[in-house]
């Protein structure tokens, strides 16, 4: 991602370069966007798909715990002020919205247009939003208004309701962000898969009040109503469902939509249907996000009964996985599980993987694992991850 990142700069920062600093993210946040085609290029969509989302989560948390502010700022004090998460993390997935709102031909005909009429010469957003214009025809200064010039993200709280003798699906939508501060009641269309057993419509509609309802008339009761079909809003949202649609959505959804059901089955993790779903996905998923996701909320039970389960996951072709399950062995912090986690950090390859066993090694608290752990300090690993989860680890048994 680092390389993608920087040749990145070949275009979008030296080819063009910002006027100013209050425009970084013509550099920044293009460059970050770039990361993202790369892992869907190289990885495929679903590799791809994870990424835009921890770079959309990397912004939420910053706006959540930091501040907001408008992706294009000039308040700053000294330059460095605007090389924070809002300028790389949310301009890229402001650049995924702009690509699902303009389409696909039209957004990379504008950045072909854009580099083109602007090489080597300084440039400023407001010549972006002009070629948009220039190689679409499109107007989208209310985009770039919301999205660019404005602070935050929308927050949705989604519900569905079946009414079986209409055959109608009622969806209603509520944007209840904090208007304070320039943030606006966003204006945005988004996707709406609805899966029947007769079969799957996805319809677009579009947002722009605080309070909306839809309904869509339909043969049969869905199964699953999905909210963002294709994952392309930066966006904070909750939407109640049954269990036996989490199950469903677990089992068919999208790879992000599989996830986000195993997390929300969290609260019904001890129902013998809901443990055994989750653990089919957690062996079986083809991909490995997902088996986290499930994995996740049988580890958060503390089970006994699920030990041999977590110690199996351990062995699992991903390092995401593996790691996951040891973070969950250590939750029990029991000392019989010493010798099998001094194992792991021994014969797994990932640093990632190594530095979880020594961290729940931590959680045990028996002091006999102390040696294992001073030892296990001196081992070298990138930015040293394994040596401070050894010094943490240390820390918890008291030494």
């Amino acid at each position: 991602m680092l390389v993608a990142h920087e040749a990145a700069h070949q275009w979008w920062g030296n080819l063009v370069s910002y006027r100013d600093w209050t425009h970084t993210w013509i550099s920044e946040s293009f460059a970050t966007y770039s990361e993202y085609l790369w892992a869907h290029h190289a990885h495929g969509a679903d590799e791809g798909a994870v990424n835009l989302l921890n770079k959309k989560n990397a912004y939420l948390n910053e706006a959540r715990t930091r501040y907001r502010r408008p992706i294009v700022f000039d308040r700053w004090v000294y330059p460095n002020d605007n090389f924070d998460r809002h300028t790389y993390q949310k301009g890229a997935a402001v650049l995924q919205m702009l690509r699902y709102v303009m389409g696909e031909a039209a957004f990379f005909r504008t950045l072909q247009h854009f580099l083109q009429q602007h090489a080597y010469q300084p440039v400023d957003t407001h010549d972006l939003m002009v070629a948009v214009k220039e190689a679409t025809g499109q107007n989208l200064d209310w985009f770039f208004d919301q999205w660019v010039f404005r602070p935050g993200h929308p927050v949705f709280e989604v519900a569905s309701s079946w009414d079986a003798p209409a055959r109608t699906l009622r969806l209603t939508v509520d944007q209840v962000q904090d208007t304070t501060g320039g943030v606006p009641v966003f204006r945005t269309p988004v996707a709406i898969k609805i899966v029947m057993a007769e079969g799957a419509v996805v319809e677009q509609v579009w947002l722009d009040e605080p309070h909306e309802t839809f309904t869509f008339s339909l043969p049969g009761k869905p199964l699953l109503v999905r909210f963002d079909e294709g994952n392309h809003l930066l966006k904070e949202w909750t939407f109640a469902k049954a269990g036996d649609e989490l199950l469903y959505q677990l089992a068919h959804d999208d790879a992000l939509g599989r996830g986000w059901a195993a997390a929300h089955l969290a609260a019904l993790a001890d129902e013998p249907d809901v443990e055994a779903a989750l653990k089919q996905r957690a062996v079986h998923d083809p991909f490995w996000y997902v088996r986290r996701a499930a994995l996740e909320p049988l580890g958060a039970r503390k089970d006994p009964a699920l030990v041999e389960f977590l110690k199996a996951r351990s062995l699992d072709a991903h390092a995401q996985v593996r790691a996951a399950a040891l973070r969950a062995l250590g939750d029990y912090e029991a000392a019989s599980l010493a010798d099998f986690l001094k194992e792991r950090f021994e014969q797994d390859d990932s640093y990632v993987a190594r530095a979880e066993a020594l961290r729940s090694l931590g959680k045990c608290g028996d002091e006999a694992v102390v040696p294992f752990l001073e030892a296990a300090s001196a081992t070298a690993s990138p930015r040293n991850v394994v040596r401070a989860a050894a010094l943490w680890a240390l820390e918890q048994v008291g030494k």
